[in-house]
């Protein structure tokens, strides 16, 4: 917020597109569709609502945290229900500072709800070592990041639980993580890139801001695998053959 009162063109410019980008996404919040749907709301509205602190945009992502916490059921695939549970616990960690007494209880009942139907599943499967863990691919990276996400975004008020999963998780995605290149490259392909990058970023960013100075070390430089996408148009914006992407379009967040 400090920079975008004297921006730079190029900063300006990025901002508004993000922000009109943003006031279209909050206009459909309070039911998102599928894991990618919330993921998306929660980093462009998100950002939005850290930028401004507009009103319109806290609301916009409190819809969304509301519609996925009221579920009954976890999401049948483990794999969604981290990405879910991570996005909507970023987004409860953001909305936090300020809240009213409204917004506290809902928020209150949110952490309740993620502590025990997402965070409880992908901790028991890190205590079981699940194959989805252990498989060394982008499913593992994606459950562990989220699950130790996840408990620096709702446990705050006990810090030494979340560092006990933070620890585990850390203990069982590094396998994951070290069939990652240095910039973030798999030989799953670019689009499982994307799938494993957003949220192993979030969680190595959580960890920096939570335990500064603490932070692993030699954490990768995934700038490099965002070039993937503008090293390989084939016409007409779509993507060269390659694994998973075949001749679609690329993921909009791989950059």
């Amino acid at each position: 917020r400090t920079r975008l009162l004297s921006p730079s063109s190029a900063l300006a410019s990025a901002n508004m597109q993000i922000l009109g980008l943003a006031d279209k996404l909050a206009t459909q919040s309070g039911n998102p569709e599928s894991a990618a749907d919330m993921t998306t709301r929660a980093l462009r509205v998100g950002y939005a609502w850290l930028s401004t602190q507009d009103q319109r945009y806290a609301k916009a992502i409190t819809g969304d945290l509301v519609a996925v916490t009221s579920r009954h059921r976890p999401l049948p695939y483990l794999v969604d229900e981290a990405k879910v549970a991570q996005a909507a616990a970023t987004d409860a960690d953001w909305l936090a500072p300020g809240a009213d007494a409204t917004l506290a209880r809902t928020l209150r009942t949110a952490r309740e709800v993620l502590l025990v139907r997402s965070l409880g599943e992908m901790s028991c499967a890190i205590a079981l070592k699940d194959d989805v863990l252990t498989s060394t691919l982008n499913k593992g990276v994606i459950v562990s990041a989220a699950a130790a996400t996840v408990a620096l975004g709702i446990a705050r008020d006990n810090p030494a639980a979340a560092a006990a999963i933070v620890a585990a998780s850390v203990r069982i995605g590094a396998a994951n993580w070290t069939s990652l290149a240095a910039d973030g490259g798999t030989p799953e392909g670019p689009t499982y890139w994307n799938f494993q990058t957003v949220p192993l970023a979030g969680m190595l960013s959580s960890m920096d801001s939570v335990y500064a100075g603490k932070s692993l070390a030699g954490v990768p430089d995934f700038r490099p695998a965002g070039s993937y996408a503008f090293q390989a148009p084939a016409g007409a914006g779509g993507g060269t053959h390659y694994s998973d992407t075949d001749t679609g379009q690329l993921r909009c967040t791989l950059p």
